[in-house]
């Protein structure tokens, strides 16, 4: 009784200063309860990852027949730009560089699936990295090495779930619009991909020597840039390159001004023809060797 009379008396003092005492729900063990903070740029756990979509549908740049356009764009998860000065910068604008030779690596990836390349099982003669090699050489590009590092891929999901890459490859120290670019490309045989931005301890450096976004070894932030492919574009590899950049910059823009964006989903198109589809993903440790779908917030034919 005196134990009984003890609890109920903390209970009425929990009350009686205005603290609010949890109540469990029935059959929800693991309800998320609201916390009255302004996070800002503080990322929410993954246990609670949730993707709250908006509608953009606008044209970022057009050359010719060829466009491209960001979809939509997410809140609720990891923050764009908290990611960004995780990664020794005030902003996003120096992860555009890398972010927009994404897009191109992307185009060119196109071109292998609308050759009738794309693979369910590895073709030691036309590996990923082979014919990436041979596409970043056609287009004037200079680097110091495409590598196949298929060999590394781990045996399992590392998130527990999803389809697993066939391929990787590895590009080093590629000359991107003066910066020394290197990151990760994992190709799932079926036109899906993504691409692991920055590396562990690799990064994108500038031709002079200054690191431009260095990823710590081990447990820390960057970017995934999911993406799915439906043909090659026909713009010339300098128009790439100018789409690339625009859309790399766009993104940039919309993620300095927007301290909750997270997902940037978007398609570059020919006409009425997609090229390719794809989002940006802010990640908060290390990457998942899950794909990631393009279209979680919908499905985006009805922008072509």
């Amino acid at each position: 009784m005196v134990r009984f009379l003890r609890g109920a008396l903390s209970l009425l003092f929990l009350l009686s200063i205005g603290l609010a005492v949890a109540t469990p729900v029935s059959g929800e063990s693991d309800a998320l309860v609201p916390f009255p903070v302004d996070t800002s740029l503080v990322p929410i756990n993954g246990l609670e990852r949730r993707d709250t979509c908006s509608t953009v549908n606008a044209v970022v740049d057009k050359i010719g027949t060829s466009t491209e356009i960001i979809a939509y764009f997410s809140t609720g998860y990891f923050s764009t730009l908290w990611v960004c000065t995780r990664n020794n910068a005030h902003d996003c604008n120096t992860m555009a560089t890398a972010v927009g030779s994404s897009f191109v690596s992307i185009s060119y990836i196109a071109g292998r699936v609308w050759g009738g390349k794309s693979v369910t099982k590895r073709d030691s003669n036309d590996t990923l990295a082979g014919y990436l090699e041979t596409a970043f050489r056609s287009g004037g590009e200079v680097f110091e090495a495409i590598q196949d590092t298929t060999h590394t891929l781990q045996a399992r999901s590392d998130s527990g779930y999803g389809e697993l890459p066939v391929e990787m490859a590895s590009i080093r120290n590629w000359a991107y619009n003066g910066t020394l670019v290197n990151f990760d490309i994992h190709d799932f045989g079926n036109g899906n991909g993504h691409i692991l931005l920055p590396l562990d301890g690799i990064g994108a450096h500038s031709l002079n020597g200054t690191t431009l976004n260095r990823r710590a070894v081990g447990k820390a932030p960057g970017f995934k840039i999911s993406y799915t492919t439906r043909m090659e574009s026909k713009l010339t590899n300098g128009h790439r390159v100018d789409m690339a950049n625009a859309m790399a910059s766009d993104w940039a823009s919309r993620a300095n001004s927007n301290n909750k964006m997270s997902s940037y989903i978007g398609l570059w198109k020919t006409g009425h023809s997609a090229n390719f589809y794809f989002r940006v993903i802010p990640e908060s440790q290390d990457f998942g060797t899950n794909y990631e779908p393009v279209n979680v917030c919908g499905q985006m034919a009805q922008f072509l």
